[in-house]
């Protein structure tokens, strides 16, 4: 239902079931959730209250019952391991999970210097050289490090903006320092922007590989293609696990104490036959979901 509350405006699973069912105003009741689980309306409270845990194989039923997509799913369930997992590892792991997917939909509500810093491949790129230990307030010094290369002035001014729209904070001595996580970029997932935005924003990426692949050491780069037949079902899936693949990459990279290097990790997608935007395809007849 559109008045539903959106799971990930949550940290706390037994909070959003509690607004869930606030939201939904009895439709369905607590007893009627939990004949669809099924389980007793007494545990269904308990859960919600705090003096029950959900458990791996409920939590699984409980997302069923409410419908959400992949990635809701997929939200809940970690909200879930979260609050009850048996070791700091598998913690730590769920609120990594949960901490990026936070962040990526945030991104929702993007303002004027973000929509910049994702049409100029410069300013995230500096950005992330702002993590290093090493680094060099010093448009000279940071130009030499860059490739594709770029010139002192372009650095200087970008650097000039990044500090003038809090991107990079700049102390006394003239030192700067990242005030933002990572920057990244999915069509579906931000949708704030226009698609020639986007567009152009991959073809970027696409020129920098392009240029830096075959003159990068094999040690630190990577390269793989495949060709493969899938239908609607398995490019969504395909699509959420490549999406997840991103956001992860990004919350681990957060975490990095000792970056030497600002790498690039660039995902394409694409049919190449029988495109339905393209071709029509033949029906089979029949009653199709």
């Amino acid at each position: 239902m559109s008045d539903d509350p959106s799971i990930y405006d949550y940290t706390d699973f037994r909070a959003y079931l509690r607004d869930w069912f606030r939201a939904r105003d009895g439709r369905p009741s607590q007893s009627g959730f939990a004949r669809r689980v099924p389980c007793s309306a007494a545990l269904l409270s308990s859960v919600i209250n705090g003096t029950r845990n959900l458990g791996r194989a409920r939590a699984e039923r409980f997302a069923n019952v409410l419908k959400h997509d992949a990635a809701e799913r997929a939200y809940f369930l970690d909200l879930v391991w979260f609050a009850e997992a048996e070791s700091p590892a598998d913690r730590d792991a769920s609120w990594r999970r949960i901490s990026a997917r936070r962040k990526w939909d945030d991104v929702a509500a993007l303002d004027d210097a973000t929509y910049r810093v994702f049409t100029n491949w410069l300013l995230p790129l500096l950005v992330e050289m702002a993590r290093w230990p090493h680094f060099v307030a010093d448009a000279d010094w940071i130009a030499s490090q860059i490739r594709p290369r770029v010139t002192a002035a372009d650095v200087s001014e970008a650097l000039d903006w990044l500090v003038e729209h809090g991107i990079l904070d700049q102390d006394a001595d003239g030192q700067l320092a990242a005030a933002v996580g990572n920057f990244g970029s999915d069509h579906d997932g931000v949708r704030a922007f226009q698609s020639h935005v986007m567009a152009r924003h991959h073809q970027d990426a696409l020129e920098l590989m392009k240029q830096r692949l075959p003159t990068t050491d094999h040690t630190v780069r990577h390269y793989s293609t495949t060709t493969f037949s899938a239908g609607p079902k398995e490019v969504a899936e395909l699509k959420r696990r490549i999406r997840s693949l991103v956001e992860l990459t990004c919350a681990e990279s957060e975490e990095q104490q000792q970056p030497d290097r600002v790498m690039m990790l660039s995902v394409q997608l694409a049919p190449l036959a029988g495109d339905p935007e393209v071709i029509e395809l033949p029906s089979r007849g029949g009653n199709e979901d």
